[in-house]
């Protein structure tokens, strides 16, 4: 194996989430279409990050509305955390754990989608 392909995300609305990955946090969309035939199937929704790293799948077989509010299995990486956090706020992104270096001695923030899904931030560290 070489790397993850894609990440899918828990929501309940795919259109808010869509909405959200690419007008809010600048994904780009690539893929949206139905997975069957009956009114009301849902989606199979791509989006993929401003770098390039990562896509995220905007579908949950089934959603688990005890998973919102806690921190998702998926953290991202930025160049500079605090100048990241402000960004966001800028973008109406509602902001958990402001930025500050951790007890591990790295730095950390999170951040909620509108599903109240919550998603760690960190620095990007040399590889």
């Amino acid at each position: 194996m070489i790397g993850v392909s894609k990440i899918g995300l828990n929501v309940k609305d795919q259109d808010a989430a869509k909405e959200f990955w690419t007008k809010t946090m600048g994904f780009t969309e690539i893929l949206d279409t139905p997975m069957g035939d009956a009114p009301g199937a849902p989606r199979w929704i791509e989006v993929r990050s401003p770098d390039d790293a990562v896509e995220l799948t905007l579908f949950t077989p089934q959603f688990r509305e005890d998973q919102i509010g806690s921190l998702a299995n998926l953290v991202f990486e930025c160049e500079d955390v605090e100048a990241t956090v402000a960004d966001l706020k800028e973008r109406g992104v509602e902001i958990v754990d402001e930025p500050k270096i951790e007890f591990w001695g790295g730095w950390w923030a999170s951040f909620k989608d509108p599903e109240g899904n919550h998603y760690g931030l960190t620095k990007r560290e040399a590889r």
